[in-house]
């Protein structure tokens, strides 16, 4: 699914993001980031679905059905986008954080596919 991070949706989603008190993630003041913080916080303020709305440009999908570790990988992509404007060791981090993340997210899925 494709990802924007214009000027246009990067206000929306700072706009969402400060709901949430994630706004500095824009901004490149947040010192760790964690992908399962940001979903969570999302879900809390009931924004997550209009949050994949505004970096996605889709209206048409419904994202409450749609898998967790689908949501991780847009939300991830939007940052990934957007970290491509931050300052070099602010780019590296947030790589490497969701690298992470991902991995994690992806250990626990497949654990709990197992279980099964």
């Amino acid at each position: 699914m494709k990802v924007y991070a214009n000027i246009n949706t990067l206000k929306k989603a700072k706009a969402i993001l400060n709901d949430c008190g994630l706004d500095a993630l824009l901004g490149g003041d947040e010192k760790e980031f964690n992908l399962l913080k940001i979903i969570d916080m999302l879900i809390e303020k009931d924004i997550l679905v209009e949050f994949l709305q505004v970096i996605t440009r889709d209206n048409e999908t419904d994202f409450a059905e749609m898998e967790m570790e689908e949501i991780g990988v847009i939300i991830e992509s939007f940052f990934q986008n957007i970290s491509k404007i931050l300052p070099g060791a602010m780019r590296t981090q947030l790589a490497k954080v969701f690298k992470v993340q991902l991995e994690k997210t992806s250990t626990s899925t497949t654990s709990t596919s197992s279980n099964n």
